[in-house]
């Protein structure tokens, strides 16, 4: 679904950078709902924030 790294994932999760998702000791919970309306508005995102 996304190709993107785990670290790269970690990193924007870090940044506040993706929505829906918490964080459960080590574990990253994702909001499906929210990821992918929002992976439908940043189709061309990215970690530095270039398009």
């Amino acid at each position: 679904m996304v190709r993107t790294s785990r670290a790269a994932v970690y990193k924007m999760q870090e940044r506040g950078q993706l929505p829906g998702v918490r964080r459960i000791g080590r574990r990253l919970l994702f909001d499906r709902a929210t990821l992918l309306d929002w992976m439908g508005q940043n189709p061309t995102s990215s970690l530095n924030g270039a398009q």
